[in-house]
């Protein structure tokens, strides 16, 4: 029973990851300037499943978060193009849920709060 079990565990996350495809947009044609990155579902690549993010055209990071089933999910950070961190904060179904942080591009606490 425990070696089925411990196949079964081994062999889940394999199988999650086979469902999904990785998708590239970039900002030119010659494919230098990566713009967004992101995971599809293979059944249906109009949805949005797994890790995403976007960057600037100078190629810095500029969010990066969860989706699944098309919806935002989980826990989401946003970047200035310097690459000092924005804000973070959870979202859940498209919307801001729980606690955020804001910063200043020097990386100071800006506020706070509950959403």
């Amino acid at each position: 029973m425990k070696f089925i079990l411990s196949i079964i565990l081994t062999l889940l996350p394999v199988m999650l990851l086979a469902q999904s495809k990785e998708v590239k947009i970039y900002y030119d044609d010659e494919r230098e300037h990566l713009k967004e990155r992101y995971f599809v579902k293979d059944l249906d690549p109009s949805v949005l499943y797994g890790s995403y993010e976007s960057y600037y055209i100078s190629g810095e990071l500029k969010s990066k978060g969860q989706y699944i089933n098309d919806e935002t999910y989980g826990q989401w950070k946003y970047y200035y193009e310097s690459g000092k961190l924005k804000m973070q904060g959870q979202l859940k179904n498209n919307s801001n849920h729980g606690l955020w942080s804001y910063y200043f591009e020097n990386g100071e606490l800006r506020m706070k709060g509950e959403i």
